[in-house]
């Protein structure tokens, strides 16, 4: 067992463009000094960056547009090709992810380079967690989900995202989210129900149990990561179906986000 260094990264954005911030010199260095918060000789395990309000929650224009199509960043926009408010959409969550790329590529922020393990975005939401480049291969059974709480969880311009990855023989899930504005008794109350729906709904996929491909026989002798570092030996009669990382929180399987706390 050992230490991992997290950063985490929020910032409502009031929908600007990426190229706000290469106007002055002083915004051109901006992005890598708000990345790099750590310091540069402090070099995080994992990055993960949420951005709110990517696009304009004001205009009803992109709101309306964005009400009732699949707002995962896996679909394709729905209806004619060129359709513009869609296509805005989409570029803008383009243009922040190479931003964030460009700002984290080796020399820039970091003296070594950090890869993308996952970028998802919902209405004015946008989520992207990055490994560094010497532990991405060792990040697994990355999923994602998105929980809609606005207009009673018809539309997604209030609401959360959720990443879920294992990382060597530890689970995370990082949620990214945007509840109801307001100071009044009765806008806290919605934030709290927000919460509460977000935390119960998001669904991730049941991971894969690791070494799951291999045949009994192989596994004799070997061993699967135990929670607290601890590790289980795999005998021949073992049920391959019911195999599972004991990297979850009370023997969650991956697929609720209290599995990961």
């Amino acid at each position: 067992m050992r230490d991992i260094t997290v950063q985490i990264n929020s910032w409502n954005i009031d929908s600007i463009k990426p190229e706000v911030l290469e106007k002055t010199r002083e915004d051109q260095h901006f992005l890598r000094g708000w990345l790099g918060a750590l310091g540069g000789q402090q070099m995080p395990d994992i990055i993960v960056v949420g951005l709110q309000e990517v696009v304009d929650l004001e205009s009803k224009k992109m709101t309306a547009k964005s009400l009732w199509k699949n707002t995962t960043s896996k679909s394709k926009p729905k209806g004619k090709a060129g359709s513009k408010p869609a296509a805005d959409i989409s570029k803008r969550y383009g243009l922040w992810r190479s931003a964030l790329e460009k700002a984290l590529s080796r020399g820039m922020t970091f003296s070594t380079a950090y890869r993308a393990v996952e970028c998802q975005n919902m209405v004015g939401l946008f989520i992207c967690v990055f490994a560094r480049d010497d532990i991405y291969r060792s990040v697994r059974e990355v999923d994602m989900s998105h929980v809609k709480t606005g207009m009673g969880g018809l539309h997604g311009n209030k609401g959360g995202i959720g990443i879920r990855f294992v990382f060597e023989d530890t689970s995370f899930c990082f949620v990214n989210a945007h509840l109801a504005a307001g100071e009044s008794v009765r806008n806290n109350m919605a934030r709290i129900e927000h919460c509460a729906a977000i935390v119960k709904s998001l669904s991730f996929k049941r991971p894969m149990p690791e070494y799951q491909s291999l045949a009994a026989n192989e596994l004799v002798g070997q061993h699967l990561p135990g929670q607290n570092n601890s590790r289980q030996t795999v005998s021949p009669t073992a049920d391959l179906a019911n195999l599972t990382l004991d990297a979850y929180v009370d023997g969650g399987d991956g697929q609720r986000f209290l599995d990961h706390a």
